[in-house]
């Protein structure tokens, strides 16, 4: 008959032993909802953490493009109030012939507005067969001390100033001759020939000021320009605004707003030798020395003065949007890989509780249930005393009247757990009795005979 049939072991010893088993986390079979769940909401943290840093970056970039676009519409004012300007007093050129103190009434009003314009000149155009002609109708015209400079008398052309505004702080500009200046004759003839307002690169235009030249071209009155030949033989002269750089651009950028303090700016122009150089910065600029610093958001723009492309390099500040948006990605991060774990836990938490209950209950009832599976073996279970020193010439009678129980038969003793004969059945041992052919279930006991 087989072993420990009746060897039920108790609940602490089911728990101990439950205990010592491998941690069910790592048994995937039970817990694989969990591990879905996990690497699910894991790629939703990844997600998260993408679209928390491109929400980042695109309100720095809206952020950015803010502050740039309030400092390009302010210099383009600015470019269009000098072009406005240039624009009236060519105007005048067009309605009449224009004398010298009418050119510098109509020039008097902006010279005094803004003090980025150094002057407004009109340049005559002169040939070296005209030039001693000119010079005497300018001195009759009332600039007594006109002289040509710098001096050259073997040149194909002449732009001569004669008018001038202001008169009495630019005296010595009178009789300058922009045709020496190569720079600047080569933006009054594209000017000329196109008949539009022309820019030349930024250089030094004075001795002491350092600026640039918009130019636009006066033709004689009621002249065709309908082709470049005509354009060139009714150019009369060219309108002059000389503007210092520094103060143009402080007046374009003003006192400064808001958003002006989240960027920094450079302004670059290129030279006739496609040399890039620095001609404006923003007062903050001095950021971008720390070599440690690394603007977050850096973009150049084109910026156009008349015909003349500038660029413009604009970067962000330290901290650009707040210093907590540098780290809100990898909070949220955070936030939903700790939140991924939790739940995790928690379902783990749930599924291996029920694991653990069922496998509990599982070991619990295992003696139990290999009793009843041998339980259909056993026909009776009774109990009987004798003396020790008995023979076998015993026997042993039913008290139900199912028979009789002869020595040799075999019987289980439950408490020591070992199979004998019934007649080495000792006091107080409780007997089952098999037999193989029958199910019988009967609780029945011996009378003790002599």
């Amino acid at each position: 008959m087989a072993n420990n049939i009746n060897n039920t072991p108790s609940y602490e010893s089911v728990l101990k032993g439950a205990t010592k088993e491998k941690n069910i986390i790592f048994n995937l079979r039970k817990t694989y909802p969990a591990y879905i769940l996990l690497v699910l909401t894991l790629i939703i943290s990844a997600i998260s953490y993408v679209f928390m840093e491109k929400k980042v970056n695109d309100d720095r970039k809206v952020a950015f493009e803010k502050a740039v676009t309030a400092v390009l519409t302010r210099l383009d004012r600015k470019v269009e109030l000098n072009e406005g300007i240039l624009t009236s007093m060519q105007g005048l050129f067009v309605r009449s012939f224009v004398v010298k103190d009418v050119f510098e009434l109509n020039g008097s009003i902006p010279v005094s507005s803004f003090k980025s314009i150094v002057s407004i000149d009109f340049a005559f155009k002169t040939k070296p067969e005209g030039l001693e002609d000119f010079l005497y109708n300018a001195r009759s015209g009332g600039n007594y001390d006109i002289v040509l400079h710098p001096e050259g008398n073997n040149r194909e052309i002449y732009y001569i100033v004669d008018y001038i505004v202001p008169f009495e702080i630019n005296k010595a500009r009178a009789g300058f001759d922009f045709a020496s200046d190569q720079i600047t004759k080569k933006a009054i003839e594209k000017a000329r020939d196109n008949n539009f307002i022309t820019s030349t690169e930024f250089h030094q235009i004075r001795d002491n000021v350092k600026g640039f030249y918009l130019i636009a071209p006066a033709y004689y009155k009621d002249q065709s320009i309908s082709t470049i030949e005509l354009k060139k033989s009714n150019f009369e002269g060219a309108i002059v605004l000389e503007i210092d750089e520094d103060k143009f651009f402080e007046e374009a950028i003003g006192s400064g707003i808001a958003t002006d303090s989240t960027i920094i700016f450079d302004i670059y122009d290129n030279n006739s030798s496609g040399k890039r150089y620095e001609i404006f910065s923003s007062k903050n600029s001095n950021l971008l020395e720390n070599k440690e610093f690394k603007p977050v958001i850096t973009e150049t723009k084109k910026f156009k003065i008349a015909d003349r492309e500038i660029e413009i390099d604009f970067h962000t500040i330290p901290n650009f949007g707040g210093e907590f948006q540098n780290y809100l990605p990898l909070l949220t991060l955070s936030g939903t890989v700790v939140t991924s774990f939790v739940l995790f836990g928690f379902i783990i938490s749930v599924i291996t509780s029920r694991a653990r209950a069922l496998d509990l209950a599982e070991r619990m009832t295992r003696s139990q249930r290999r009793i009843v599976d041998t339980s259909k073996d056993v026909i009776s279970v009774f109990s009987f005393s004798c003396k020790k020193d008995y023979t076998c010439g015993c026997s042993y009678q039913f008290v139900d009247g199912f028979g009789v129980a002869h020595p040799e038969t075999q019987i289980f003793d439950i408490n020591s757990s070992t199979e004998l004969n019934a007649k080495d059945a000792c006091e107080g041992h409780k007997i089952v009795i098999k037999q193989e052919s029958e199910r019988v279930n009967v609780n029945c006991y011996l009378n003790e005979r002599e």
